[in-house]
């Protein structure tokens, strides 16, 4: 941005000051002008033309400014937005990073033969997904069982327990 004005500056610079020669005598000079310096280039334009010029410049360098501080704001307010979005997917991401595990963790704890509710010990029935210590106890206490569903008669699993077990358990 600032290279921009920069190039603008230099442009209605070169475009208020008229063209110059260069003579053994005077040394360098603007056409048309006589004496040297920047006042007597000044002096060399129409009334009020290097003003106009000079203000113009000075009116561009403001705006400018105010731009960039605006596009400045703005863009530390995105990146602030950008990077709460980010560590709250960060977050959910951990959760379903987490619940995943668990799954897994599950899957691996879980016998691949049924497990029969009659004869298991408690260690073996909490290797049932969603069995706690308390939950085998009560499936224990609840000895015997004709069916399955009578896991859900007695009150030994509620319903959601049930339908994570079900087929993985067997009455014998």
């Amino acid at each position: 941005m600032i290279t921009i004005l920069l190039i603008i500056l230099v442009l209605m610079v070169i475009g208020s000051v008229p063209a110059w020669t260069y003579s053994r005598e005077w040394g360098y000079r603007p056409n048309g002008g006589l004496g040297s310096g920047a006042r007597d280039c000044l002096d060399s334009f129409p009334d009020g033309t290097h003003r106009k010029r000079i203000g113009a410049v000075l009116m561009l360098a403001v705006l400018m400014a105010g731009c960039t501080h605006q596009d400045t704001e703005k863009t530390k307010q995105q990146a602030e937005k950008a990077t709460e979005k980010i560590k709250e997917e960060a977050k959910e991401a951990a959760k379903q990073s987490k619940a995943a595990l668990e799954g897994v963790k599950q899957g691996l704890e879980t016998p691949d033969k049924p497990v029969n509710v009659n004869s298991a010990s408690r260690s073996k029935l909490q290797s049932l997904p969603g069995v706690d210590e308390e939950t085998a106890d009560r499936i224990i206490a609840g000895r015997p069982y004709q069916t399955r569903n009578q896991l859900l008669a007695k009150g030994a699993v509620s319903p959601e327990e049930f339908k994570d077990i079900k087929d993985k358990i067997l009455v014998k």
